[in-house]
Formats: structure tokens, sequence, C-alpha cells
């Protein structure tokens, strides 16, 4: 097998599991925007809310990591 050969083949598997984690990412995003009824943009801007509870605050770790 040719070295360009190696690289193509390494980049097929590598923008194939990029493209996995990119659609984990999107779908966690959307499944929040969905629960919460707000973006993590606005969320940000406006904060927590006070009556925010432990669920709320890990999913918001999570959301903006």
């Amino acid at each position: 097998m040719l070295r360009s050969d190696c690289l193509v083949n390494g980049v097929v598997f590598r923008f194939t599991d990029l493209d996995k984690r990119l659609f984990m990412a999107m779908s966690k995003i959307r499944f929040f925007e969905k629960k919460y009824g707000i973006n993590l943009s606005e969320l940000n801007k406006k904060g927590l809310p006070n009556n925010a509870d432990y669920e709320m605050n890990e999913n918001y770790i999570i959301w903006g990591h």
C-alpha cells in the first residue's frame, strides 16, 4: 500500500469519527434546548433561574462543554 493510500484511509476514518462526534453533540444540544425551552447563548445571558435544581445545574455544565 502506498503512503498516500494510508493517509487517505486515515483521513477517512478520522473524518467519520469526527462526523459521529458532531452528530452526538448536536443531538445533545437539541435535547437540552427542547428540555429547557431556551438555547445556550440565551441561558448564558440570563443565567440559571433561581429555582434551578441540581439536574439543571449539571446539565448546564454538560451543555456548555
